[in-house]
């Protein structure tokens, strides 16, 4: 069973008689559905096919909040901080700014996850969609070196990543919905969740107008300057692996940055890639950041 420790629930009548055949049948109690809504999650969980006690231990964490939402017979609310914006390898991973078909294909499976919670519990599920991209683009720095008479790489930032991208990207996200006429899906730009400006007035040009004061909020309100990445790494295991995770990805997207490749030193290019990886690991502050967003607050897995 997926709830790790049972529920006491108020006391109700758990039958009803169907009148055309005077039979009896059992109304799902909420530990029964909470328990049915687990277990969907549970199977839209990414990764390998998992045993029914990895899946159990995984969905766990979230029992009393979808216990919480069945008793009071409300909509089960959901937050995935994800869809930043494409990749900036534009010749070996992707084509364009744009969303393709893997953002098509994961919309349509976020919206069949809300599909069949409805199909079990009336009231159903939403999913907000917060696009975190401003959280890691961002255009590095440039000094041009006298004595070599190239562009040296000064003050990296995570990604290389434009702000007219990130508007590209997370509009074509709402447009996919709308084409495709999702009714469980809502999406927010980190410049409203952070309220820089109100969700129902961002344009282009607000959204870009947005972007800085909008980092510079996370920076200050959310941002760790006294971390130390290199101690957290040696005494974090699970942080070490994501690190290295880190390195490979970015070997990979700069594969074709002109800037890096014009780099005459493999030793800079080496400490440029490890300079990024730490700063995303820094730029993990976004999910305290989305915790206080109005919409969402404590209730929401």
């Amino acid at each position: 069973m997926l709830l790790s420790q049972p529920v006491t629930l108020p006391p109700q009548s758990s039958h009803r008689t169907n009148a055309a055949n005077r039979t009896t049948e059992r109304c799902p109690s909420p530990n029964d559905t909470a328990f049915q809504i687990l277990r969907i999650l549970g199977r839209y969980s990414l990764g390998d096919e998992k045993d029914d006690a990895t899946t159990a231990a995984s969905v766990a964490p979230f029992a009393s909040l979808v216990m919480k939402h069945v008793v009071a017979e409300r909509v089960i609310p959901m937050v995935l901080p994800a869809f930043p914006y494409k990749s900036i390898n534009r010749v070996d991973k992707v084509l364009g700014a744009e969303p393709d078909l893997g953002e098509e294909l994961a919309l349509a499976r976020l919206e069949a996850l809300c599909r069949d919670i409805r199909n079990i519990y009336a009231p159903g599920a939403t999913v907000a969609v917060v696009n975190d991209g401003l959280c890691y683009n961002g255009k590095p720095i440039f000094r041009l070196c006298i004595n070599c008479n190239k562009w040296l790489i000064l003050v990296p930032d995570i990604t290389w990543v434009s702000d007219e991208d990130v508007w590209t990207y997370e509009s074509g996200l709402r447009k996919i919905a709308v084409t495709e006429e999702y009714t469980s899906l809502s999406f927010h730009s980190m410049v409203s969740v952070l309220g820089v400006c109100d969700e129902s007035q961002i344009t282009k040009d607000v959204f870009l107008r947005s972007c800085a004061p909008t980092r510079q909020k996370l920076l200050t309100q959310y941002g760790e300057p006294s971390l130390d990445v290199r101690e957290l790494l040696e005494q974090n295991p699970d942080c070490l692996m994501t690190y290295r995770g880190y390195l490979k990805f970015f070997e990979k997207e700069l594969a074709h940055v002109p800037e890096v490749n014009a780099e005459p030193s493999h030793r800079r290019k080496v400490a440029l890639v490890k300079s990024l990886a730490k700063n995303l690991i820094k730029r993990g502050f976004v999910s305290q950041a989305l915790r206080s967003y109005s919409s969402c607050g404590a209730d929401v897995p």
